[in-house]
């Protein structure tokens, strides 16, 4: 069993984008309750029955189960970095202590950097894992590009990185 020097998880925090999903969900659970349970025609101009039951299970099971299952899971282990953001990764992502140039803790700005949070490419060709906040470290690879990487303790995380690459020399 690998040795883990340090390890994060967090989730999607945003409260109003969590409102609008739990929104379109009860509308639509609401639609199909009244349409196929009571049989009342919703609107003035109804979706068919099967419509309806295919949209009550993208927008009201799918849609907020993937939305409660988003996760950044962060692990610093002796040979690198970790990054995992489910459900969009089934395994993470590993950035070797060799392809790691330079790290640095940074407060940015992920609307205006990368679009928002999730998995992100900026204009520049540098990506982004975040699901919140706007601390992380700024991860230099010897390729050139530039990898963020959102966490709540970063500073934590950085040494945490340092540690791991140090035992990792030996």
């Amino acid at each position: 069993m690998p040795i883990v020097y340090y390890r994060e998880v967090q989730r999607m925090t945003r409260w109003w984008l969590l409102l609008i999903i739990l929104g379109v969900s009860a509308l639509m659970w609401y639609e199909f309750i009244v349409q196929t349970v009571l049989g009342k025609p919703f609107g003035t101009n109804p979706m068919p029955d099967p419509m309806m039951i295919v949209f009550v299970i993208i927008f009201g099971i799918i849609l907020p189960t993937f939305f409660m299952a988003m996760r950044l899971t962060c692990a610093v282990k002796k040979d690198g970095l970790y990054v995992r953001v489910f459900p969009f990764h089934l395994h993470p992502h590993c950035f070797e202590w060799g392809e790691i140039s330079s790290c640095k803790v940074m407060t940015y700005r992920p609307i205006v950097r990368f679009g928002g949070w999730g998995i992100r490419t900026d204009l520049r060709g540098n990506k982004a894992y975040t699901v919140s906040g706007n601390r992380g470290i700024e991860i230099l690879l010897r390729s050139g590009k530039v990898i963020v990487i959102g966490s709540r303790h970063a500073a934590t995380l950085k040494k945490a990185m340092g540690q791991a690459r140090i035992d990792s020399s030996k």
